[in-house]
């Protein structure tokens, strides 16, 4: 009885080695890793093992979204929500000095402070959130690409 737990085992072992390894041979897993790519930050993407810059709004992936309409269209909405963040994030700084340079009595008034922090609460928020969304965007528009590649394997 122990011998053929051990043998039925070991057969399940060599049977599980040999899908793997016809899988690992497999043209279309071959082009996917060669192909796809993945966001490993904000400002890094990796493409066949190799790091590379998204660019300015993600200008370097533009080329590589060509492959997928479905990609394109999330890539063009990831492009604009990054583009609406970076505009809040410009007037971060101009909400944070304006006080400073406009009126030295500013922060004598209560109510000004108030909204003051209120609208720079306001808009680091927004950033944040725009920033969140892009990315999430970027990803949903790089699975579509992904997938894509799948298909155009010959």
């Amino acid at each position: 009885m122990k011998h053929s737990i051990t043998l039925i085992c070991g057969i399940f072992l060599l049977l599980q080695a040999i899908n793997a390894q016809v899988f690992n041979d497999s043209p279309l897993l071959k082009q996917y890793d060669k192909e796809s790519i993945f966001l490993q930050s904000n400002r890094i993407y990796v493409k066949n093992g190799e790091k590379q810059r998204v660019g300015f709004l993600y200008k370097s992936l533009e080329q590589e979204m060509e492959i997928s309409p479905i990609g394109k269209i999330e890539y063009l909405k990831a492009k604009n929500t990054r583009n609406a963040a970076r505009i809040a994030g410009f007037t971060i700084p101009i909400i944070y000095f304006a006080p400073f340079i406009a009126d030295p009595d500013f922060f004598d008034n209560t109510t000004s402070v108030v909204v003051w922090i209120s609208a720079l609460t306001a808009v680091t928020t927004l950033n944040v959130s725009l920033n969140q969304k892009s990315y999430n965007q970027m990803q949903r528009a790089l699975w579509y690409r992904n997938r894509d590649v799948l298909l155009l394997v010959d």
